[in-house]
């Protein structure tokens, strides 16, 4: 995959994310400023990315395969962004962290050039503990910033 193909499909991922994360903010009465603003620059950049990388595949003046992907990434792009709207709308069911540890661990192993198996999954899932241990100590404990508590966390 070139860069110009990753920067087309990035561009389509980031627009879905900002789509996804949109429609839950509607609701919101208070403090839906921070959110809207995050939701417009998201979308605005993903526009732009999208016209960048169309432009320079038309100046390349590229064969038909310039838009051709290859499945796995693709595969794995769709992954992530399944599991990026999935994300936001099983947090108030599941719990912040809970869910933060089971998204970023899925990251990395979407996002792992190793074979899948099990080193990568433990790897991932500490990695993912790690994150979120982090998110806790950075805004839960110093910041105090209030999370969606869920079932189990």
């Amino acid at each position: 995959m070139t860069k110009t193909q990753a920067d087309l499909l990035l561009s389509v991922v980031i627009f879905i994310v900002a789509i996804a994360f949109w429609i839950p903010t509607r609701e919101l009465r208070q403090g839906s400023l921070f959110p809207s603003a995050v939701i417009a620059i998201m979308t605005l950049l993903a526009i732009v990315l999208f016209l960048k990388s169309i432009f320079i595949a038309v100046k390349k003046k590229r064969p038909k395969d310039t838009f051709a992907f290859q499945k796995e990434k693709a595969y794995s792009v769709a992954g992530i962004a399944v599991a990026g709207v999935l994300y936001v709308y099983i947090i108030p069911f599941v719990g912040y962290y809970t869910m933060t540890v089971i998204f970023t661990s899925l990251l990395f192993i979407l996002m792992s050039r190793t074979p899948f198996n099990w080193k990568t999954v433990g790897r991932s899932l500490l990695g993912g503990c790690f994150v979120t241990i982090f998110i806790y100590v950075a805004f839960g404990y110093m910041l105090n910033v209030r999370t969606p508590a869920g079932i189990l966390f």
